[in-house]
């Protein structure tokens, strides 16, 4: 059985580090450019990141456009993060022992930062619509997908439960022996 699924751990391990260093790469771009936009002046237009246009709110409210800069850089980060702890839990040796305390500590801190994602997209999101749209009248084509950061989030709360139990079951069996 572990000589069928060591070789997918090891695919899976290499497109986690694929993810990682992509969204790092797109992560560092992002704030790069925006950090750019604050040094040359914008034109009404312009297109700062891939299609990532908030030259009219940079126009009309710089302190606006800091604020919401700074959020999407946050959710771009927090989703190379998450990236990096998969490459964590597939170094943390889980073939061989799954059920070990560092793990659980993992899933535990996966599942925090899923939420915490989800958490700033929907504060992105509500801060976008809610207050620049209206606001300031202009048309913010940025939507963070929030279901999908929540469901994830508990999925592995469930699963750092299910690992924490075994933890448990684990240590008991090794003091009755």
């Amino acid at each position: 059985m572990e000589q069928k699924t060591e070789p997918l751990f090891s695919v899976m391990k290499v497109f986690a580090w694929i993810a990682f260093i992509g969204l790092s790469v797109e992560t560092g771009s992002i704030l790069v450019s925006f950090v750019i936009s604050l040094i040359v002046p914008v034109q009404d237009g312009q297109v700062l990141y891939r299609t990532i246009d908030l030259s009219e709110l940079h126009l009309l409210s710089l302190k606006n456009y800091l604020s919401l800069s700074s959020l999407i850089v946050i959710i771009y980060g927090l989703k190379a993060y998450l990236a990096y702890l998969v490459i964590r839990i597939f170094d943390a040796q889980i073939l061989t022992n799954p059920f070990q305390e560092k793990v659980v500590q993992l899933i535990s801190k996966l599942g925090n930062s899923a939420l915490q994602t989800g958490i700033t997209a929907f504060v992105t999101n509500l801060y976008i619509t809610q207050f620049l749209e209206r606001r300031f009248e202009i048309a913010i084509p940025i939507n963070f997908e929030v279901t999908e950061f929540i469901f994830l989030a508990g999925i592995i709360f469930v699963l750092s439960k299910i690992f924490k139990k075994g933890v448990e079951i684990q240590s008991e069996n090794e003091l009755t022996v």
